[in-house]
């Protein structure tokens, strides 16, 4: 509940996690000015925590949802430097791309994201369904559509398909980018959604 994240605050107004999860629930709320301004303070309180890759991705969607795409572009991108193979912020600068009117960039950040991430669907996104408000809905699965993530089902052919490109990909540069894409495939599962705050709080993250 996000009264819960308050009073946490209110008792420790130095905590990173209660801004950077509470920010995740304002912004699934469709509090995104909110959002922006726990997201903000995340990062002053510890600009240099290995975690802080989560308060700038969804920094990114929320300005995204706020309209400011070229700021969430900058986020997405700088969250990105740290963990290259996290989805989430691949996904919120992809959406900030196609909505701006950068669709051929928002389509290439879209190939890097179906390696990544193969089973997604505009139709199925558990990020999607997450938000509360109907327009976020919409706003980011008109987003998705645009960069050129399907909306069908994902065949199982397809899905291995896709699964041994990834791979394939993956081992081209090495075996520790193949372990970062199959760890990652995993963590965009559980990371995304309904589950983010309880995979942040497992400590589920990228390393």
């Amino acid at each position: 509940s996000p009264l819960l994240f308050e009073e946490a605050l209110r008792l420790n107004p130095n905590e990173l996690n209660g801004w950077m999860f509470g920010a995740a629930a304002k912004m699934w709320l469709g509090e995104h000015q909110t959002a922006i301004d726990y997201c903000e303070r995340a990062l002053r309180v510890s600009p240099l925590d290995p975690r802080i890759f989560f308060a700038q991705t969804t920094l990114a969607f929320s300005y995204f949802f706020v309209g400011d795409y070229e700021q969430g572009y900058t986020c997405a991108m700088t969250a990105s430097r740290h963990h290259p193979n996290f989805p989430p912020a691949l996904r919120a600068a992809m959406a900030c791309s196609a909505m701006s009117g950068k669709s051929e960039n928002a389509q290439k950040l879209w190939r890097q994201v179906a390696l990544l991430s193969p089973s997604d669907r505009v139709s199925t996104h558990r990020v999607l369904i997450a938000f509360r408000r109907n327009q976020d809905r919409a706003k980011l699965g008109e987003a998705f559509r645009i960069a050129g993530m399907p909306d069908d089902e994902m065949t199982e052919e397809k899905r291995l398909g896709r699964r041994l490109a990834a791979i394939v990909a993956a081992d081209v540069a090495g075996y520790s980018r193949l372990r970062a894409v199959n760890f990652t495939n995993i963590a965009a599962d559980e990371l995304v959604g309904s589950g983010l705050i309880g995979a942040w709080l497992r400590g589920t993250a990228p390393k």
